[in-house]
């Protein structure tokens, strides 16, 4: 056997097992909803650098997921759609999990999009997610566990 080779293998094995170990990416936050009756699982953007990221650079989002948008209160909330390259809908959700205002935005465009109300969540979602699962203002959210806690 020969025993330097093997002591080279090694710390490139683990780092081989770390990265299969957290899917070979960023780790990636999730979190299941329950929204209208049905469950989805969206991403999680909890921390100052995940909310500023957000879905930019992303050239499409699966049918049924999204981003949730996690703060740690209610305030008003502004978004662009800087570097996004997708059409979306945004939902800011308050405190109480209810959703009070629903929103288009254009992909590319920086025009500001505030919330009407206070909101501590937002959701973005493809263009027409809302309307085609017959969501609206008023409705509620849920989650299937604990909440998404912000972080800085």
């Amino acid at each position: 056997m020969n025993y330097p080779s093997i002591i080279f293998k090694i710390p490139i094995l683990c780092l081989l097992a770390l990265l299969i170990a957290t899917g070979c990416s960023e780790s990636q936050d999730t979190a299941a909803i329950k929204l209208g009756g049905q469950t989805y699982s969206v991403e999680v953007a909890a921390s100052n650098e995940a909310r500023k990221k957000g879905l930019m650079y992303r050239k499409n989002l699966d049918k049924n997921k999204g981003m949730l948008f996690v703060y740690p209160e209610e305030k008003q909330r502004h978004f662009y759609m800087k570097n996004t390259f997708i059409p979306l809908d945004i939902a800011f959700i308050n405190k109480d999990k209810t959703i009070i205002d629903i929103q288009q935005m254009k992909p590319l465009d920086e025009t500001i999009i505030r919330s009407k109300q206070k909101a501590q969540y937002a959701l973005e979602t493809n263009r027409g997610f809302f309307n085609r699962i017959g969501v609206s203002v008023g409705d509620r959210i849920s989650f299937v566990g604990p909440a998404p806690d912000a972080r800085q």
